[in-house]
């Protein structure tokens, strides 16, 4: 699993994360999990479509857990171990929200989200997670994690 830069083209988001059945979107205030099923109901389709399934055959089901861990200000990333396969989004018709060669990491490091204090966000076993470095002189106590 990988996290990849998606700031810009309109999005308040810094990062997305994917796994099957969730979306880890990484914004400047915290980490927001969308998790979700998807089914699909089987279609009536002649041989010569490639899929059984239409767009209109998927149902989603949502459940959303915002988790704030850089409250106060905007965080500084540092994103590490840039992987060498990248994504293109060419979506709609609108080119200035077109995205080419977009990086992919295996993890982001968030400095300075109180002071002295990084936030290091990675996969482990096919789980995001997120560890707290706390500096020599800094205050275990700043750090806040609303749910």
């Amino acid at each position: 699993m990988y996290l990849y830069k998606i700031r810009g083209n309109g999005l308040r988001s810094e990062f997305l994360a994917q796994t099957g059945g969730m979306n880890a979107w990484v914004t400047t205030t915290g980490i927001r999990y969308d998790f979700y099923v998807q089914t699909m109901k089987k279609a009536d389709k002649s041989e010569q479509i490639l899929t059984e399934y239409t767009p209109d055959d998927i149902n989603r089901s949502w459940q959303c857990r915002r988790y704030g861990i850089c409250r106060g200000k905007s965080p500084h990333d540092a994103p590490n171990l840039l992987h060498n396969t990248y994504y293109n989004y060419f979506i709609g018709t609108d080119k200035s929200r077109w995205a080419s060669n977009v990086p992919l990491f295996g993890e982001v490091t968030r400095r300075e989200i109180y002071k002295g204090i990084d936030a290091r966000l990675y996969f482990d076993g096919g789980f995001m997670r997120y560890d707290f470095n706390v500096g020599v002189s800094s205050n275990p106590q700043d750090i806040q994690v609303k749910f």
